[in-house]
């Protein structure tokens, strides 16, 4: 796991869209795309219900989030 694949899970948590969470953070869709599924094959589960037009939270992905947010305050990182 590393701070890329954390920030982006808290982009998308904040946008509940890929493609908006890749502009926060200035880099491709496919990126996000690409670092949530590693961070959901790490964890070993679901952290997005996601549709062609709706982009979800998990129980997974909600008991994951405040973790998320201590592991990039307790690095000395803002989230964006």
């Amino acid at each position: 796991m590393d701070l890329n694949q954390i920030r982006s899970f808290l982009a998308v948590t904040q946008t509940l869209n890929f493609t908006n969470a890749a502009k926060q953070n200035g880099v491709p869709q496919s990126t996000i795309s690409r670092q949530i599924n590693d961070l959901e094959t790490l964890l070993g589960v679901k952290l997005f219900y996601r549709t062609k037009r709706n982009v979800e939270l998990t129980e997974e992905g909600r008991t994951f989030l405040p973790y998320a947010q201590e592991i990039i305050l307790a690095c000395g990182q803002e989230e964006k």
